[in-house]
């Protein structure tokens, strides 16, 4: 090509069955629509650093193509490398905002990609049809950077609705990676093929129903960098055995909806039972500074509870209707309480707040009182020793031990 050359235009190799290898010179800044669509036997494409813009079909149908440089394209049009099925590696610059949509549908090659933080949208089934695609990393899940609209991720892989996510999100697929700071409302909702999902340490939300409904998922952990769960986030999380988070309720403050079920779907307290999941058995907690009343109202399939050592203020009532619990535990290094043989102990005032069915008073002096409702609703009860030391029981203390 003449130096002089600026733009490609519109069709201007289309169907060029002996065209092999091309070499954009510097000077080109676009390439139009389907310029070298159809070129079936082209197999190497050398771009400008200048070019900035591929257009629509640029590139379909190339299906040698294996051998792309994308170095600062901002700008990749709809359907521009559709079927390139040989092409194996992109690597996107820092500087792409903008990829249209089925761009990539069909590049069967493709086994990872990586979308930097610079991309602001991303189009309708980029990446369909990519059936080998064992990983991806991007800044958001749907469609746009703001969040907007469309927050499924399965919309990059052609789902118009979040409800088609698992019809989908390639099978293929086992490592996905926000780089952003949210995971979008519906974000994952029904993709029952995550089985395996880690939320890295930059992600501050999650949005309501992100989770609903993925029940390949068993044991899952929230970082402490996450301020606030939406409604809903892990609703029907069926086959969930375990989960760690930093807090209880829906933002790490305790200000607004402070129950264990709000990420479940219940609104209020007394619908936990209703939403949390009965596989459930372990709850961990990392963060948070306090839990209201009744948190853990009628959670009974819990086996197990531990709190972070940065609590400071525990509720009443917390244990209500929670039968099934036989282990609770403080973690070391907390400067209000402690736990020892299944009871959590204010420290200072030497009283025992929380206990469970399988609760061994200590016999260490370390104990002088039991709490108000500190065993109340504990149906497994069967037997305890009070010690010596202690001088004071609390107002329903072992209320409803039946």
């Amino acid at each position: 090509f003449p130096g002089s050359i600026q733009s490609i235009g519109t069709g201007a190799f289309r169907g060029c069955s002996c065209l092999t290898e091309i070499r954009i010179p510097d000077g080109v800044t676009t390439i139009q629509a389907r310029a070298f669509s159809g070129c079936e036997m082209l197999c190497s494409v050398v771009l400008s650093s200048n070019t900035k813009y591929i257009g629509e079909s640029a590139f379909e149908g190339c299906v040698r193509l294996s051998d792309i440089a994308f170095e600062n394209f901002a700008f990749i049009g709809n359907r521009a490398f559709y079927g390139c099925v040989d092409l194996a590696d992109v690597v996107f610059s820092d500087v792409i905002e903008s990829i249209g949509s089925y761009a990539f549908a069909g590049c069967t090659g493709l086994t990872d990609i990586t979308i930097p933080k610079s991309m602001q949208n991303i189009g309708l089934g980029a990446f369909a049809n990519c059936t080998s695609l064992t990983g991806i990393v991007l800044p958001f899940t749907g469609a746009t950077a703001d969040g907007k609209s469309s927050t499924h991720f399965g919309y990059i892989f052609g789902a118009s609705s979040y409800s088609y996510n698992g019809n989908y999100i390639p099978g293929s697929l086992k490592k996905i990676v926000i780089t952003g700071t949210r995971i979008g409302d519906y974000a994952f909702y029904r993709y029952e093929g995550l089985t395996d999902f880690t939320i890295p340490d930059n992600i501050e939300s999650i949005g309501s129903h992100a989770f609903d409904g993925c029940t390949g998922l068993t044991i899952f952990t929230i970082p402490n960098s996450v301020k606030n769960i939406e409604l809903g986030a892990f609703a029907n999380c069926t086959s969930l055995t375990s989960i760690t988070l930093p807090f209880v309720g829906a933002t790490a403050d305790s200000t607004d909806k402070t129950h264990f079920g709000y990420i479940f779907g219940a609104s209020g307290y007394s619908d936990n039972s209703k939403y949390i999941p009965t596989s459930l058995k372990k709850v961990v907690l990392t963060g948070g500074t306090s839990i209201d009343d009744f948190a853990f109202y009628g959670c009974s399939r819990l086996t197990s509870i531990i709190f972070s050592n940065s609590i400071t203020s525990i509720g009443q009532r917390l244990f209500i209707g929670c039968s099934g619990l036989t282990s609770i535990a403080v973690e070391k290094g907390n400067s209000k309480y402690h736990s020892v043989n299944n009871c959590v102990i204010e420290t200072e005032t030497k009283t025992l707040i929380l206990g469970c069915k399988n609760s061994v008073l200590p016999t260490d002096g370390s104990l002088t009182s039991i709490g108000n409702y500190a065993f109340e609703d504990c149906a497994g009860l069967t037997s305890v020793t009070i010690p010596g030391g202690v001088t004071g029981i609390g107002e329903y203390a072992f209320y409803g031990c039946s």
